[in-house]
């Protein structure tokens, strides 16, 4: 039993971490709020009240989020979750995503006739579930964050359960991620047992303190990578994005292209920049540099995945006709730019990666919610045929599509084109020069399907019948996401300096004593026999 004198010092190391913890635990309670009110009001109540509780839930997690911006970065509950502007700056912008999701879906025809209470609380527990992943610092809090971004989205995914393809896009989904946790299982299973630890830093420092590492090591990063690939859609691992992206709502497809992407490269950093790699404050170019412990590999494998994502998925999208679809593989082909982001190990590229989420959030869910925006006058709104001489109609929709497309493309002076500038520019800094010319090239192929669409916007004869009124609230939410592109694109400085502050990631890993006080209370004969196993299988020096 712990001694009473330890009681003080154990409540103390938890209020503190409480107070860095404030933007979910007040999300956690919005989130509980929520589910009690679905099940107090009406059916009739529950449309005008929970969507605007849950508006008002995120908005308020967002401005703590905001805060914590100015944290130095900050070890909490014993080493299990790091508070820096890292993790800040994506909390603001998976609040972001939600934040928009939440006002689209309001009135949405495909959302109409489902219950709505349920619908809220799983894009709160995805907001929650995200928050908890890009600060996770462990390796088993990491696989729990990932499980529940994961449940939450496969719920989503087949919310409309009387359509059979959103059923089996979700069943589709939820077979890809059981077979992706149980490699990543895996592979924690055979880290623990070669480190004794579960703890990213203290991985590191038992790693770079080995003289070899056995080629296993290679293995476990290739099915640690399997886990991390499917959560961000990328090849080989993406066959389940196409059909779940078409089959899910629209609302909830622009969701999942962006913020469980989002969080699943902040996985990737904390997973392959903390446990294996080591930190330099000071590299070769000014900026700070990780380094890749000798013997791991994983830049080879990431490098490889990277290539094989933008270039499937730029080139299959040409061949798509359904509207859906083919921003699915854009994605796909996106998840690939990020990818070679991630390959930097610089400060100078983790700014790029954090501006490039930001210019992906305002054009790609743009993109989408023209795409909602039309589901209210067109019938076969999924069709890009259906968007035959829309120029003629709807010029001002016209237009913002365009922009979208565009600026997913990379053309200047839109916010996408210094996007990829960025991270074309960190990654040739740090020796990627390869990659960055096939990132290019397959830019140039993006312009294929992006321009087929504008083409068919304003070059072609219209086809089809337009009958119904838009939505008031999702149409100038399209028009002021396009408006954000070209202003974006034209004052660049302000949210480039904030990816620069939020670009700073914990490199000391201290943890707390709470830890180490429950360690040291308890009964040898528990404590030694795992000692010694994980002193057995640490790597000989």
């Amino acid at each position: 039993m712990l001694e009473a004198v330890q009681v003080p010092e154990l409540l103390a190391a938890t209020r503190e971490s409480l107070s860095y913890f404030m933007p979910e635990l007040f999300l956690a309670v919005g989130l509980l709020l929520v589910l009690l009110l679905d099940l107090v009001f009406k059916p009739v109540n529950r449309r005008k009240i929970i969507p605007w509780v849950s508006l008002g839930v995120t908005l308020i997690t967002m401005g703590l989020a905001w805060g914590m911006l100015r944290v130095s970065p900050t070890v909490i509950f014993s080493g299990l979750i790091v508070v820096d502007p890292f993790a800040g700056y994506l909390k603001i912008f998976l609040g972001l995503a939600t934040l928009m999701t939440i006002l689209v879906s309001v009135r949405n025809r495909e959302l109409e006739p489902y219950a709505v209470g349920e619908y809220y609380i799983l894009l709160l527990s995805l907001y929650f579930a995200g928050m908890l992943l890009v600060g996770s610092v462990n390796l088993l809090m990491l696989m729990l964050s990932l499980e529940m971004v994961s449940v939450s989205s496969y719920l989503l995914v087949g919310y409309r359960r009387e359509r059979r393809a959103s059923m089996e896009a979700a069943l589709k989904y939820i077979v890809f991620g059981a077979a992706a946790s149980g490699t990543m299982l895996f592979a924690i299973s055979w880290i623990y047992g070669l480190t004794g630890s579960l703890y990213l830093g203290e991985i590191a420092k038992v790693l770079a303190g080995a003289r070899t590492l056995e080629p296993g090591w290679i293995v476990i990063m290739m099915l640690l990578l399997a886990g991390v690939a499917f959560k961000i859609a990328a090849v080989p691992f993406h066959f389940w994005a196409p059909d779940a992206y078409q089959a899910a709502a629209t609302p909830v497809t622009a969701l999942l292209t962006v913020a469980p992407k989002a969080a699943g490269f902040a996985m990737l950093i904390r997973l392959f920049y903390h446990g294996f790699s080591t930190y330099n404050p000071q590299g070769p170019t000014g900026y700070a540099t990780w380094e890749p412990i000798a013997g791991l590999g994983w830049p080879f494998l990431v490098a490889m995945i990277s290539v094989a994502t933008m270039t499937w998925g730029n080139t299959v999208a040409i061949w798509q006709k359904n509207i859906k679809r083919m921003l699915a593989y854009s994605s796909i082909g996106h998840a690939g730019y990020m990818l070679m982001g991630t390959l930097v190990m610089t400060q100078e590229g983790v700014q790029a990666l954090l501006f490039y989420f930001f210019a992906y959030l305002i054009m790609n869910m743009g993109a989408f919610i023209v795409v909602m925006a039309l589901s209210d006058v067109l019938s076969d709104y999924e069709n890009i045929e259906a968007y035959q001489g829309l120029w003629r109609r709807h010029p001002w929709l016209t237009l913002t599509m365009a922009l979208f497309l565009l600026s997913l493309a990379g053309i200047p002076p839109l916010i996408g084109f210094w996007g990829k500038f960025f991270l074309f520019s960190a990654a040739i800094h740090a020796g990627w020069a390869w990659l960055a010319v096939i990132a290019v090239i397959n830019s140039a192929i993006s312009l294929f399907y992006y321009v087929y669409v504008i083409k068919n916007m304003v070059m072609e004869p219209s086809t089809r019948e337009v009958s119904g009124i838009f939505t008031p609230l999702t149409y100038r939410i399209a028009l002021i996401f396009g408006i954000a592109v070209f202003i974006f694109g034209l004052i660049v400085t302000p949210m480039n300096r904030l990816a620069a502050r939020s670009s700073e990631i914990v490199t000391e890993f201290v943890h707390s004593d709470l830890r180490s006080h429950f360690l040291s209370h308890l009964p040898d004969h528990i404590v030694a026999p795992v000692q010694q196993v994980a002193s057995e299988n640490v790597p000989a020096k």
